[in-house]
Parts: structure tokens; sequence; C-alpha cells
């Protein structure tokens, strides 16, 4: 079979009418670092049917040896044949298995912390230094009587709530060059489908250690005091919904109005997964104006579960995370200290959780 270069050389298989993609991002990630691709172009299963996937790559995107090339960021130039043998040495291994790597992990990671990413208001910074949250009021707006003008605004004098800074998490690994080449992608989902599980679970138990935390802040109270610590003991009911909406509207600000917040999100241990999802069948049946999430979190002890406004409105919890990168988590490869025969990968984690506010939430006994 003769190839001319990859930027001109069209194969049989793909002279046909360009069809829509069917792949998905996610799938062509997974046709980019899997076995068939490499089968497929040194000739092992051409004229043979493809995976799917990767015949959806193949005609969708282009030709074969033009994918791959390209995907490794390879010379122009280069003929099928020395394409393929390109990719299977050490040197181009990284630059075609990782973009597809991390593409796979990040798709696994996503819907393990979605639900929880909705309590935080994002907090970019950048770097490890120690940062202050201070709470700050505004004075109340004044009528202005007529031929007059506008008084000022005051601001209360900003009190230091707690100081933290971020911390980096991370677990390392090595792709071997023998495992990716002889197409073990099964091996590689399996061990980054634990990765992205047990990065979770971590994230998971720094929530809910923020949450269950007892010590005393900066400005010398602890986090849940008399305003935002339910005097109602009970699992999640109407009457315990009642009591906690109206405890949060009745919550000051720091200029000393009343915030008018309302539960948006119902933070239960897993023992209270069944009771919380009936309550807000219940609620939503009924048509209600303050309609709840119930976000269940196992790490809880299970004395506790929580009422949390909306952050958009007035966050109580804040996500401080390294960049602005929409991502919590990162993948990358990284160049070890010892000689390897494959890439070298890490995933981190630079996060830590702030408590901005006791507006907004409400602590509730579950006896």
């Amino acid at each position: 079979m003769n190839f001319d270069t990859y930027d001109t050389y069209v194969p049989p298989y793909a002279r046909q009418p360009v069809r829509e993609p069917a792949a998905s991002s996610r799938d062509y990630a997974r046709a980019l670092q899997s076995g068939e691709l490499f089968r497929a172009l040194s000739g092992e299963r051409i004229g043979q049917n493809l995976d799917p996937i990767v015949e959806d790559v193949v005609q969708a995107q282009m030709p074969l040896h033009r994918v791959l090339a390209r995907a490794a960021g390879l010379p122009e130039g280069l003929t099928a044949g020395e394409v393929y043998s390109r990719m299977i040495g050490t040197g181009d291994l990284a630059a075609l298995i990782v973009p597809g790597r991390v593409e796979l992990i990040q798709a696994q990671f996503s819907p393990w912390v979605a639900r929880f990413m909705k309590l935080f208001r994002r907090i970019p910074v950048t770097n490890f230094n120690d940062l202050t949250v201070y709470s700050l009021g505004v004075s109340s707006p004044v009528a202005m009587s007529e031929f007059s003008e506008f008084k000022l605004g005051t601001l209360t004098t900003p009190t230091p709530l707690e100081t933290i800074g971020l911390t980096s998490n991370g677990i390392a690994w090595l792709l071997s060059r023998h495992v990716t080449i002889n197409g073990h992608t099964q091996l590689m989902d399996a061990m980054e489908a634990q990765i992205t599980a047990v990065f979770a679970s971590y994230f998971r138990a720094a929530l809910a250690t923020t949450l269950e935390a007892t010590d005393t802040l900066e400005d010398g109270s602890a986090w849940f005091i008399t305003g935002n610590l339910a005097t109602v003991a009970g699992t999640p009911s109407l009457t315990t919904l009642d009591h906690a909406s109206d405890m949060m509207a009745q919550q000051l600000l720091p200029g000393g109005q009343r915030c008018g917040l309302l539960p948006r999100y119902l933070v239960v241990p897993s023992t209270l997964a069944g009771t919380a999802a009936t309550l807000a069948r219940a609620v939503y049946e009924d048509n209600s104006p303050t309609p709840f999430e119930v976000i269940v979190l196992p790490e809880l002890s299970g004395d506790y579960y929580y009422w949390v406004a909306d952050p958009a409105l007035s966050p109580t919890l804040g996500l401080m995370t390294l960049g602005n990168s929409d991502r919590l988590l990162n993948v990358e490869t990284f160049r070890p200290n010892i000689p390897v025969d494959g890439v070298a990968m890490r995933a981190t984690m630079d996060f830590r959780i702030a408590r901005l506010s006791r507006a907004g939430i409400v602590k509730h006994p579950v006896s």
C-alpha cells in the first residue's frame, strides 16, 4: 500500500461524502489514544471493520495518518510509515497520549463534583500565600429630602473571620510505553477512574470538615452561633424547612440589615438521603416559591444537616483555587527524578474551602 505525505494522500475508506462527526470530544480523545489507530495505520486492520469510534474519527475528521500526525504535533510532510514509527517512539508518546488521557480523566471527574460546586463562590488566587477573609458591612440607603444631596454611606470596620491559604494535593503515576503501545486502554481507564474517585472523596471530605468545624474564628465566635444554629431538632420535614427558612431570612448582614435569604440547597448525610428527597418532592409538587435541591454528602457525621442559600446572592462558602481555570483537577505530565520508559503524569488539586459569612447557612441538628 503506497502512501504519499499525510498532507496530500486520502485513503480509499476516507473517499466518501464527509458526514457530521458522531463521536463526541470524549470519544475522539479515546480514539486518539487507542491501539486501534496504531493497528489501522500500520496496515494490520486496513480493509477490515474498525472500532466505530475510530471509524467516526477517520471519516468525519481527516485521513487517519493525518489525524495521528497532527494530534502528536509531528512535522508536516511525513509519510504514514514515518508517522507510525514516530508514534511508537518514546519521544512522541507523550504528545499523542496525554491529550486523550487528560480529557478522559476530566470527563470522569466532573460528574463526581458537579453538584457540590453549586454551593461555592469561586475565588481565584495567584499564589499559596495566606489570605484573610473579612466581614464588611455597608450602611442602609437614606431617603433624600428636597433640595439636598444624598448622604455619604458608611462602611463598618472590617472584621477578620479567618486567615487561610491554598493547599496542594496530588497523585503521580506512570503510563509505560509497553502498556500504551499494546493498547491496554481498559487498564488505564480503570486506574484513572479510581484516581478521579479518590480525588472526589478527598474534596467531599474537605467540605464536610469545613461544615462540621467547631473552631473559633478570628472575630472570637464560632461559625455557627445563635443566628444560624437551629433550635428545633428533627430530620428534614416541612416543620424544619419552615424553621430554617425563617431563621435564614432573619439573619443580619454585617451592616445590620436583615438578609432576607431563603434555603436553596439542603446538604444532608447519606443516612438522610431518602428523607430529604421525599421532602423535596413534596415541596416541588406543592409549587413552593422556594424550591430547594438536595445534595448528599456521605462524609458528614449524621448528627447535623445544612440549609444553604444561593451563593450567587450571598456567598457563605468560598472555593479558593489557583488561577482562573474552571477545572478543579489539573492533569499534566512532569519530569520525574529517575528515567522512565513511558509518560509520567500527575493530577493535582490546589484549593481551599473558606467560610465567608454566617448569613445564608443554617445548621440543623437531627436530634
